[in-house]
C-alpha cells in the first residue's frame, strides 16, 4: 500500500528529501526519465550488480529484459500488455516478476545464481499541470529466497502426497482382498493374518509421517515443552527398533543393536523416542536393500552418553552435510534406498536435540555410508549443571 502512495507524497512535499530516504532503503529503488535510468539507490545497485555510473542514461527495461530468461512469470497491469518489455515502454503503473540472469553471489544460498526479482513500476504525477510526465519510480525486490522456499515447499507437499498414497493403496488392496474373500465364501475362519499385518504396518507408516509433520511444525513454533527424567537407553532403543522392524523386513535390511543395559540419560520420555525413531527410519530409507543399519551406545565420558545410528547407504558429500539438517532439504545422492523423504525428519531431530540439551552431528563419506551421532547428558551431568547455575 505504501509503495502506491509513495510517488505522490515524494513529489508533492517540497521540503522532503526523497533521495536520503531511498539511500537507506533495503528495497531497490530506480528513477527513470523517458525510460532512461537517472538514479539507483545502493540496494538496487547491489541487486542488479551494476553501479549507477555504468547504467545512467540506459534503459531499465533493456537492462532487465536482456538479462531475463523465459522463466519470467507474467505481468499484471491496468493495461492489456504482455511481458516486462512492453510494460516498461508504457506510460503506466505495472507489476511483474523477472528472472535476472546476471550471476552474482547469493548471501543465503552461498553460491552464484541468477536472481528472481519482483519489479513494481509507478508513474509519477508531480503536479496536475505536469500530468504528461514520463518519470517512473521502480521498486525492485529480491525474491530469490522466497521463490526457492516456495519450490521446496511444493516439492515437500508432493512428497507427502506420494508417501501417503503408497500405504493407502496397500491398505486398500488388503481390505479389498479380505472383502472379496468374504463375498466369495473363501474366508471361513478369521481374516488372513498377512493381509491384516499389511494393513497395520501401512497405517503405522502414515501415522509416523503425520506425526513427523506435526512435530516439526511444533518445533518451528516453539510449542514443545520437555520434562527431563532419567531414562534407560537400552529400553528406548529396543522399543524403537521393534517399531521400525516392519520397514527393515520390507527392505531386507539387517538391524543390529549394541546398547549396554546400564546406560541412562537425562531426557524427555516422549521426545527422545521420536528422535530415535527418526534417525533409525532415516537410516533405513537411505540404505539399499540387503544393507545394514547398526545402532550402538556407549559412555562418552564427561557426563555424556553417545548413541550412533550407522547405515551402509551411499554416503553424503561434504557439501551436502552443511545443509542436511535444513528444512525441506535432502542431500543429493541419498536416494539409493529407493524411498524419497520429506526432508523434515533430520530438521526435527536437530531442533529436538537442542530442546533436550543434546548435540547431534553426522559423519559420512561417499560410498561408505553415514553415521548420525547423538550425545545426551547423564543424570549426574544434569545435576552438576543445575548446581552450577544455582551457585551462580
Amino acid at each position: 500500500m505504501w509503495s502506491k502512495a509513495l510517488p505522490h507524497r515524494v513529489m508533492t512535499h517540497s521540503k522532503f528529501e526523497p533521495m536520503a530516504l531511498f539511500d537507506q532503503m533495503t528495497v531497490g529503488v530506480c528513477l527513470t526519465d523517458n525510460e532512461r535510468i537517472t538514479y539507483l539507490n545502493p540496494a538496487a545497485e547491489k541487486l542488479l550488480a551494476l553501479p549507477l555510473n555504468q547504467v545512467r542514461g540506459t534503459s531499465l527495461c533493456h537492462l532487465l529484459c536482456s538479462g531475463r530468461s523465459e522463466r519470467a512469470r507474467g505481468a499484471h497491469s491496468r493495461h492489456a500488455v504482455s511481458g516486462p518489455r512492453n510494460l516498461c515502454s508504457k506510460n503506466s503503473s505495472a507489476t511483474f516478476d523477472v528472472h535476472y540472469s546476471r550471476r552474482l553471489k547469493h548471501e543465503i544460498a552461498g553460491d552464484e545464481r541468477a536472481r528472481d526479482l519482483h519489479v513494481r513500476c509507478h508513474k509519477i504525477h508531480p503536479r496536475p499541470e505536469e500530468s504528461d510526465t514520463r518519470t517512473q519510480l521502480t521498486l525492485i525486490e529480491d525474491v530469490t529466497t522466497k521463490t526457492h522456499l516456495e519450490k521446496k515447499q511444493e516439492d515437500w507437499r508432493n512428497m507427502i502426497a506420494h508417501d501417503l498414497r503408497a500405504p493407502l493403496c496397500n491398505i486398500y488392496s488388503a481390505l479389498r482382498l479380505m472383502h472379496e474373500n468374504s463375498e466369495s465364501g473363501a474366508a471361513n475362519g478369521p481374516p488372513d493374518a498377512e493381509l491384516v499385518r499389511i494393513g497395520v504396518d501401512n497405517c503405522r507408516r502414515m501415522i509416523t509421517l503425520l506425526d513427523l509433520y506435526l512435530d516439526a511444525s511444533k518445533m518451528a513454533a516453539g510449542c514443545v515443552n520437555t520434562v527431563l527424567e532419567a531414562l534407560n537407553v537400552s529400553n528406548l532403543v529396543t522399543s524403537c527398533v521393534t517399531d521400525q522392524a516392519p520397514l527393515a523386513r520390507e527392505r531386507r535390511i539387517t538391524l543390529n543393536v549394541d546398547v549396554p543395559s546400564g546406560l541412562t540419560v537425562m531426557s524427555d520420555a516422549d521426545l527422545l523416542p521420536r528422535v530415535f525413531q527418526n534417525l533409525i527410519n532415516n537410516a533405513l530409507k537411505f540404505t539399499p536393500e540387503d544393507g545394514r543399519v547398526e545402532i550402538s551406545a556407549a559412555d562418552a565420558g564427561e557426563g555424556g552418553v553417545q548413541i550412533v545410528v550407522k547405515d551402509t547407504g551411499p554416503g553424503i558429500a561434504p557439501g551436502g552435510i552443511r545443509h542436511l539438517f535444513d528444512r525441506y532439504r535432502q542431500a543429493k545422492g541419498r536416494n539409493s534406498g529407493g524411498i524419497r523423504g520429506t526432508g523434515l525428519g533430520l530438521t526435527f531431530c536437530r531442533k529436538a536435540a537442542k530442546a533436550l540439551h543434546a548435540d547431534i552431528r553426522v559423519e559420512s563419506k561417499v560410498g561408505e555410508g553415514s553415521s548420525f551421532i547423538l550425545r545426551l547428558p547423564t543424570p549426574a551431568a544434569r545435576r552438576r549443571r543445575l548446581d552450577t547455575v544455582g551457585q551462580g
